[in-house]
């Protein structure tokens, strides 16, 4: 048979974890968690066919099989002591030969289980006290538990007296359990319920049987004029306990559920981020494949204006504005390079437009949690951080960049100075050559050229080019924050 077994550990008390009796079918067995702390006693009680004796079954096989070195079926964790002994007194072993009734069968048994005992014993006795006069069968059963009780050993009882559920709950050495029976089905569920004391439920599973209901009634009025305030105090707790053990049970369920869903939630959420890589990837690679050819686009277009210069050096005959044209269509893909590279310090809010760094994608940002951002980028949504993600102005609050109507706008970290003193002349010439062209492409409107005094040579070049070139518009002397008469401010077309 596949009983499913574990190793178990070796420790002082006894923690069975999901405990299944070996010989029976694993489909149909209920496991059950079998808690006991170091000499203590348990009590078991409950309904007939509740599953009590099959509770001190699986516990002594279990611990048979252990200190014979097979695995115990039970869930991984499970530990249990060695015992110096292992005694059971289970089942009715009456005898017409021997002249001996139920009770007095069991308590051959019994005298025979207390005459060999040790310390470290484990001792199950089924129905204690059975078979005779129930006030003297109690009275004995706790008797006989209170004896075991002084040596300190593990102990299972199963009973049917109520006065052994009172005895449990007093003394500090006992513990009371039963196994479970659904008053709604009026059938055993056989899971054993630690801490709580059952019903026989006579009553139900003999009106189940089919008792006359009249017959039912009437006991039922005789049991109430038994009960005593303890036995009536004691039906109250049990069925409080059974409440708060239900809706313990309810809670952790819910609880269960709840992480179940988290766990669900976050499987999602790393489905969706990786399927919303891969389209940024798709689209990046799209959009690297564009900005390559805009770029092969832009160095074409410079050889042509460094053909155009070449012509008018030679003399050709070359209207300027064939060269600002051409600067044009690249200053264009150099502008839009040139703005998405200034971040903004704008503090993102619910409701902005954001750029995912990784991505280089604009999203919408749906929520703030803690420091997480949640962003909507199409049908895709995910989670980032601040360092993730950059401000994206609204495109209709967008203003198109100011250029050349602002004499003033000028590039962030475009240079509008050149300064020629202590060049050589030919490297001046060329110097200020490339400045003009440099200055022309970012659509700067004025420069500043420091010349200085000397020999006025620098100042002469400079002049000459104001004058004679295709791109300058007009020019002036410097002002005192301009280089004075040692500068010109040359304004460009």
């Amino acid at each position: 048979i596949d009983t499913e077994s574990v190793l178990p550990t070796i420790s002082k008390n006894i923690n069975l974890i999901k405990a299944r009796h070996p010989l029976i079918d694993k489909e149909k067995i209920v496991p059950n968690d079998i808690v006991l702390s170091e000499g203590k006693i348990m009590i078991i009680t409950g309904p007939n066919t509740g599953g009590k004796t099959v509770v001190l079954k699986t516990m002594g096989l279990i611990a048979c099989m252990a200190q014979s070195g097979i695995l115990i079926p039970c869930d991984l964790g499970s530990s249990l002591p060695i015992f110096s002994g292992i005694y059971a007194d289970i089942g009715d072993e009456q005898s017409i030969e021997q002249s001996l009734s139920t009770f007095s069968s069991h308590m051959v048994r019994i005298v025979d289980i207390l005459k060999e005992f040790e310390n470290d014993s484990l001792v199950l006795l089924d129905e204690l006290g059975s078979g005779t006069d129930p006030k003297e069968g109690a009275s004995l059963a706790i008797s006989i538990i209170s004896y075991l009780k002084e040596f300190k050993i593990n102990a299972f009882v199963t009973t049917h007296y109520p006065e052994l559920k009172n005895f449990a709950y007093e003394n500090e050495g006992t513990v009371n359990a039963s196994v479970e029976f659904d008053v709604d089905s009026l059938r055993p569920t056989y899971r054993l319920l630690i801490g709580i004391s059952g019903k026989s439920n006579a009553f139900l599973i003999s009106e189940r049987l089919g008792l006359n209901k009249k017959i039912i009634d009437y006991a039922s009025e005789v049991s109430m004029g038994l009960n005593d305030t303890s036995s009536l105090l004691m039906e109250r707790l049990e069925k409080e306990a059974d409440e708060t053990r239900r809706e313990r049970e309810r809670y952790e369920k819910l609880n269960q559920d709840l992480l179940l869903e988290i766990e669900r939630n976050k499987e999602e959420h790393k489905r969706e981020k990786a399927a919303l890589k891969k389209q940024m990837d798709d689209i990046n690679t799209k959009r690297n494949a564009i900005l390559e050819k805009a770029q092969r686009e832009a160095e074409r277009l410079i050889d042509e204006i460094d053909e155009l210069k070449d012509k008018i050096k030679s003399g050709d005959n070359v209207k300027a504005n064939e060269i600002i044209n051409a600067k044009g269509r690249v200053t264009s893909f150099y502008q839009d390079k040139l703005m998405g590279q200034v971040r903004s310090d704008h503090e993102i809010k619910k409701g902005d437009n954001v750029r995912v760094l990784e991505f280089n994608q604009v999203g919408v940002v749906l929520d703030i949690r803690k420091d997480q951002y949640i962003v909507q980028i199409g049908a895709m949504k995910s989670s980032f951080s601040k360092e993730e993600l950059e401000y994206e102005e609204d495109p209709k609050e967008k203003k198109n960049p100011v250029r050349k109507d602002n004499p003033d706008f000028i590039p962030k970290g475009v240079k509008t100075r050149l300064d020629l003193r202590g060049m050589r002349y030919e490297d001046a010439v060329q110097e200020l050559d490339n400045f003009i062209d440099r200055a022309s492409l970012e659509n700067i409107d004025h420069i500043e050229v420091i010349h200085g005094y000397g020999t006025l040579a620098l100042r002469n070049m400079v002049l000459k080019f104001a004058k004679t070139h295709d791109i300058v518009k007009s020019y002036r002397p410097g002002n005192e924050d301009e280089g004075g008469h040692g500068g010109t401010v040359l304004y460009l077309k």
